[in-house]
């Protein structure tokens, strides 16, 4: 082995440490976020949950914005990552759907223990200044692939605004289905062949999940007033 090689791998490790750590500190940090908010969570009760002392979480990062911007762009990542997915369905219907299964199926994933929550995007409005700017900008972006969904000739008689509803609509239907998800016994669920859970033919009929049905996507009525959505809070255009 070369010196030059040596050094590369040597290198190496100590970055992968260091990514290792950081992650672990954001996957500590997401459930205390969405529990106690951003005024709510503190570093050194991040640290404690971990093993470390505050100035371990301080070093990756040295203020709570910054870990705050972690969490919450670690939760676009992954949804970046399920749409990439869903825009290869070849309708609005079958996008859809494919969204919803696989974050019901990463939300199978963080009840095993297997994946960290998503951060309640609820907690960008709670920021300022550039950190706020910042998280805007990646939420907006992700909204606009959620909206893209919606792009498909069987419903091009809807307009921006319409299908602006809808993705709304979605995203808070995604982010409250944790909580009632927590119902359901995890080996209900079994994977199809594309990927996605569905439920088991064994379940009782007591904890059977309803038909997927997505009425809204075609539904013409517009509301007179828009509710702000816990899970969408920048405005997305």
């Amino acid at each position: 082995m070369t010196g030059e090689t040596q050094d590369e791998t040597a290198g190496a490790v100590p970055g992968d440490r260091f990514q290792r750590r950081r992650a672990g500190i954001i996957a500590a940090a997401i459930p205390v976020l969405n529990d106690q908010g951003f005024n709510g969570m503190h570093l050194t009760a991040v640290a404690e949950l971990i093993g470390l002392r505050a100035t371990g979480v301080t070093y990756y990062f040295p203020r709570k914005e910054e870990l705050a911007v972690a969490c919450l762009e670690a939760g676009f990542a992954a949804l970046h990552g399920m749409l990439d997915a869903a825009e290869a369905e070849t309708d609005a219907a079958s996008r859809i759907a494919r969204l919803i299964g696989l974050h019901v199926a990463r939300d199978a994933d963080v009840r095993r223990g297997e994946a960290a929550p998503l951060a309640s995007f609820a907690a960008i409005r709670a920021l300022d200044g550039p950190p706020r700017a910042r998280v805007a900008e990646g939420y907006k972006r992700m909204f606009h692939r959620v909206r893209g969904l919606l792009d498909a000739p069987e419903l091009a008689r809807l307009d921006a605004a319409d299908r602006t509803i809808r993705a709304i609509l979605l995203l808070e239907q995604l982010a409250w289905s944790s909580s009632w998800l927590d119902g359901y016994d995890l080996d209900l669920f079994r994977a199809s062949p594309r990927g996605c859970p569905t439920w088991s033919s064994t379940a009782s009929s007591a904890q059977q999940t309803p038909t997927l049905h997505t009425p809204w996507i075609r539904a013409p009525a517009r509301p007179t007033c828009r509710r702000r959505a816990f899970s969408s809070p920048p405005r997305a255009r």
